[in-house]
């Protein structure tokens, strides 16, 4: 192949992927609109169990206390060795830092942030290997299904969409930093010869 043909290549590619991303970046829109504009919310333990987490870490990031330890469940609680405190994950610790009081809506907001990202990591990950940009696309949308279905019948409302969409980007990132160390590790041993 000439390299004014896989230039070619290389740019209907990326077009073809810059579709495809707008395509499912409309279609997860269209989807998560009732719950986007505040018209629906996340049910059962999103708000009973992990809203007052969000609530906990958000004043106490406010007040400038240290959200690890909480006085107001038994007689004090280490929050930093709950995994559903939220701590550790970004989107909800970034969104509490932000604001003291977060809502419903926003805290849904974040929830429907990691699920398109990790459709966006699904995506880049079938863009390295070659693979079509609409079953990029197809499944972007179905593990957006797959982790609200998910949501839906677990009581690990938060801490089970939030690893769960992070895992293709993972995946992406781990596929992508293999293939550069191979090909310099080839050109390493091309220059020896």
């Amino acid at each position: 192949m000439t390299p004014e043909k896989r230039r070619s290549m290389t740019g209907i590619r990326a077009g073809a992927f810059a579709l495809s991303v707008v395509v499912y970046t409309a279609a997860f829109v269209i989807l998560a609109w009732p719950w986007l504009s505040g018209a629906v919310t996340i049910p059962w333990d999103a708000k009973a169990q992990f809203q007052p987490e969000l609530q906990f870490l958000a004043s106490s990031l406010a007040r400038g206390d240290s959200p690890f330890w909480t006085p107001n469940v038994f007689a004090g609680w280490p929050q930093i060795a709950d995994p559903q405190s939220l701590i550790f994950s970004p989107l909800h610790f970034a969104l509490a830092a932000l604001d003291p009081a977060p809502s419903f809506r926003e805290a849904d907001f974040v929830t429907f942030a990691y699920l398109f990202a990790g459709g966006l990591g699904l995506m880049l990950f079938f863009r390295d290997r070659g693979w079509h940009p609409g079953g990029a696309v197809i499944a972007a949308l179905i593990l957006r299904s797959a982790a609200r279905r998910r949501r839906a019948c677990s009581t690990r409302v938060r801490s089970s969409a939030s690893p769960m969409c992070r895992s293709p980007c993972g995946c992406w990132r781990a596929r992508s930093t293999a293939r550069r160390r191979a090909l310099a590790l080839r050109r390493a041993s091309w220059s020896r010869c």
